[in-house]
């Protein structure tokens, strides 16, 4: 495929689209990524790519009181994807991040919810 998209790429994204909404293609997909963490993440995040996944486990892995600086992300992010990625782009990914670590972020169903934190295994315990 190549963008912008001619009409057999716009077919051959529809059938992607066709195959994800099968449960046996993602299981398959799924069943080849290892970690537990990183297949939530996926579920959670289904529109992150590559590099938005690298940025936010950065940060997700990071410790409490560890410093990442920006620059230093987008240089790792440019060596080893060879790709430019925006400040603002890391700036909303560290966010997100940080909103997961803090227990903000929350699943949803119904009344019910589970915060982003419990289920990705990173709950602080309180006391």
């Amino acid at each position: 495929m190549q963008c912008p998209l001619d009409e057999s790429g716009v077919r051959d994204l529809s059938f992607i689209g066709h195959l994800w909404g099968k449960k046996w293609f993602a299981g398959a997909v799924l069943r080849g990524i290892r970690s537990r963490r990183e297949r939530l993440l996926l579920a959670l995040f289904p529109e992150y790519g590559r590099i938005e996944f690298y940025v936010l486990n950065t940060y997700l892995a990071a410790a409490e009181d560890e410093v990442i600086s920006i620059a230093s992300l987008q240089h790792r992010i440019k060596k080893s994807f060879s790709a430019d990625f925006s400040e603002e782009r890391i700036r909303g990914l560290r966010q997100t991040a940080y909103d997961i670590k803090r227990g903000r972020l929350k699943l949803k169903a119904g009344p019910a919810g589970m915060s982003y934190a419990n289920l990705l295994g990173m709950a602080r315990n309180k006391g």
